[in-house]
C-alpha cells in the first residue's frame, strides 16, 4: 500500500501539472486513492505493533507449563545473567 500511496499521488501530479493525460472515462481521485492507500499502510503498521505487544504479553504472562522451557526457565537465566541457573 505505501508504494500505491506514491504511485497515485505521482500520477495525480503528473495529471494536474498536464504532464500526461487522462484516458476517456478514467475518473479516479488518485490523490484520494493514494491518500486512502497511505491510510492502510498506517493502519497496517499499528495493528502488527499492537498484535506484537499482545503476544509478548501473553507468553510472558501465561506460559505454556511443561511445553518449552524457553519462556519458564531461559528467560529468567537471560535476564540475571549473573546466575548460572535457577532451578526450575
Amino acid at each position: 500500500p505505501a508504494v500505491n500511496a506514491g504511485m497515485c499521488w505521482m500520477t495525480a501530479l503528473l495529471y494536474r501539472t498536464g504532464a500526461a493525460s487522462k484516458n476517456q472515462g478514467d475518473d479516479t481521485d488518485y490523490a484520494f486513492v493514494g491518500t486512502i492507500s497511505l491510510c492502510l499502510t498506517l493502519l497496517n503498521i499499528v495493528c502488527i505493533f499492537i498484535g506484537g505487544r499482545i503476544m509478548f504479553a501473553l507468553k510472558e504472562v501465561a506460559p505454556i507449563k511443561n511445553k518449552n522451557t524457553f519462556w519458564s526457565r531461559d528467560v529468567k537465566i537471560a535476564r540475571h545473567p549473573r546466575r548460572k541457573e535457577i532451578a526450575p
